[in-house]
């Protein structure tokens, strides 16, 4: 999967390709590519639903209440 990641060294945001476990764990894979710092921030961005083999995509809401009617899981919006 691929993850967003900005780098609180030289503020760079990037793209990184990690496997679920790579991931959960954290590792060496996570380093800035442009100063080599593993003082990562991961982003929240768009995604994509899976649905009848049809992919659907979505970004997060301009303004940041996306989720204002109480719609996501545990009460915790990311939006």
């Amino acid at each position: 999967m691929r993850y967003d990641f900005q780098c609180q060294q030289c503020s760079q945001e990037f793209e990184l390709e990690l496997t679920l476990k790579e991931q959960e764990q954290g590792g060496e894979r996570r380093i800035c590519p442009h100063c080599q710092s593993s003082e990562l921030t991961q982003l929240i961005t768009g995604g994509a639903v899976l649905s009848g083999g049809l992919t659907k995509s979505f970004d997060a809401p301009a303004g940041g209440s996306g989720c204002a009617g109480g719609g996501c899981v545990g009460g915790q919006c990311p939006f």
